[in-house]
């Protein structure tokens, strides 16, 4: 398509007899692959976000910490699911959308396919962390918890609570899915693998929508409606603050 500024987006309008002139099980891999797409974007970028340091009280901090190891669970369970997506829905259809994929494009394909047939940290943090909570392994988290003094966080509003110690257990349980010494040098390559992967899916994604798309949707791009941003922030100046006066309801 051409793009070339990363600050420019460009509308794809089209009506939904254009949908429909897409075979079913095309036009709802699209449609799924798409909510993925954007699930992906939200929670890759909050990461980020998260993951950047924030003057003031050390808590702050700690918060923030504790917000971004949360998203990395979560992207962990979603891109397990969209590798789930891509097998049982694209699968089936790639013969007819191979000759369509450059070389580049299909080593993305092929980078997930390697990555997703052995076993992976994507996979074992879905199972025992994104939406379960594994006994086994928070047993062994608290096993290897240093002796010492702990601290949780108590506030009169329920949003404002860090429970600390559970966190940080949760914490030392995840790092023993990487063999290293040092666990924030597992946390390191726990984060970067996933983020890794996330980029991989992100770029099939996006190759997958722009075949359809000129296939059945967009043979055309106006570039006149080109929206293009000169003030966007730099993602590692952003905060988001986990302390903030809640609304006047539930205060």
């Amino acid at each position: 398509m051409g793009f070339v500024n990363m600050t420019d987006i460009y509308p794809i309008r089209f009506s939904k007899a254009q949908l429909d002139s897409a075979p079913e099980k095309e036009r709802l891999f699209y449609l799924m692959i798409c909510q993925l797409a954007n699930d992906l974007n939200c929670l890759s970028k909050l990461i980020i976000i998260a993951a950047n340091p924030i003057k003031g009280h050390e808590i702050k901090n700690i918060a923030s910490t504790m917000m971004c190891w949360f998203l990395v669970k979560l992207l962990a369970g979603k891109l397990n699911e969209g590798w789930e997506l891509i097998k049982s829905d694209f699968f089936p259809l790639y013969k007819k959308y191979e000759n369509e994929f450059s070389d580049e494009e299909k080593k993305k394909l092929k980078e997930l396919k390697k990555y997703f047939g052995k076993k992976n940290i994507i996979y074992e943090m879905r199972n025992k962390f994104s939406f379960h909570a594994d006994q086994k392994m928070i047993r062994h988290g608290y096993q290897i918890l240093p002796e010492g003094d702990y601290v949780d966080f108590l506030s009169v509003y329920a949003g404002h609570c860090i429970y600390l110690t559970s966190e940080t257990i949760t914490t030392l349980a995840m790092t023993k899915m990487v063999e290293s010494e040092d666990w924030k040098e597992a946390v390191n390559k726990i984060t970067g693998e996933i983020m890794q992967v996330t980029g991989w899916m992100g770029d099939f994604i996006l190759d997958f929508i722009k075949i359809f798309a000129i296939k059945y949707i967009a043979q055309k791009i106006d570039v006149k409606d080109k929206i293009t941003f000169e003030d966007s922030p730099d993602i590692l100046s952003i905060e988001i603050p986990f302390f903030s006066n809640p609304p006047n309801k539930f205060a």
